[in-house]
């Protein structure tokens, strides 16, 4: 059996388990609905599977590739991780607050549903970094966006 088959024959297996393990996560967790704590794990299995079902060449492998996978750099004072991909600019305005708790990016409706996540994940990200002395950075423009962690080797 192909692992995209198996992934999709058995998604409600997989995402019952990792809702198992997502509560146990966080104290906050044990209080938090099914939907929550799947947040966006179904969307991520489809699309793994989709990717595994599409037949690719080496050079649209290699391509599809670049700027998808975390670049890690670092100086002597600091790490930094850097994230990006290609595709449509977030906003200006989208910039402003993507960071924040519960506010999400806009963009076409079509992109996500109402409930599929809660906006939370780049606010966790940015508190993540600020508690270890860090921060993070948003870059977005001519068909790329990139989020950039910069934390201290020491602190």
């Amino acid at each position: 059996m192909r692992l995209a088959d198996f992934i999709l024959r058995n998604m409600e297996a997989i995402l019952a388990q990792w809702e198992a393990f997502a509560g146990t996560l966080l104290p906050a967790a044990a209080n938090m609905e099914s939907p929550a704590l799947r947040d966006h794990a179904q969307q991520i299995l489809e699309a793994v599977a989709k990717d595994l079902s599409t037949a690719q060449t080496r050079e649209a492998q290699l391509e599809k590739s670049r700027g998808r996978a975390p670049r890690v750099t670092g100086e002597e004072e600091d790490v930094r991780i850097v994230v990006a991909n290609s595709g449509t600019s977030i906003e200006p305005l989208d910039m402003e607050q993507i960071f924040e708790p519960l506010k999400r990016g806009g963009g076409p409706a079509e992109s996500y549903e109402e409930d599929s996540h809660l906006g939370l994940g780049l606010y966790i990200v940015r508190e993540i970094a600020k508690a270890h002395g860090g921060e993070i950075e948003l870059r977005s423009g001519q068909g790329e966006t990139a989020f950039a962690v910069r934390l201290p080797r020491t602190r």
